[in-house]
């Protein structure tokens, strides 16, 4: 599945929540008669553009993780998931690893010459 399609989805079921709780909270308040639609329309149209800038502020942020989550390395592998700190472990790991060989090779190779002084 698209990943963008969740994205659009869940900025659109944001949006459906947000309205319909404006709408909820509209009809409660006619309900109990505290508001009259004809003298309360910039207030409305106030809350109304600070929903719409709270929906932008979800949209971007949500924006933002979806491209964090989509980013991968040169192996195809998520780098949201990757952690540097065992990047930089076993690039040491396979250091060692070379210094010991090393020092192995160079153990064998005392003990062959020690081996041919002795015949």
């Amino acid at each position: 599945m698209d990943l963008s399609v969740l994205t659009q989805l869940g900025v659109g079921g944001i949006f459906a929540l947000m309205i319909l709780d404006r709408v909820f909270v509209f009809l409660n308040k006619k309900k109990n008669g505290k508001i009259c639609a004809d003298n309360n329309i910039p207030e409305i149209t106030r809350i109304i553009h600070a929903w719409d800038e709270k929906i932008w502020d979800h949209f971007l942020k949500q924006e933002r993780l979806f491209e964090m989550h989509t980013r991968v390395d040169d192996d195809g592998v998520p780098l949201w998931y990757r952690r540097k700190s065992l990047d930089e472990a076993m690039l040491k790991l396979a250091e060692n690893i070379e210094v010991q060989t090393g020092v192995l090779k160079s153990l064998i190779e005392g003990q062959r010459e020690i081996k041919e002084l002795m015949k």
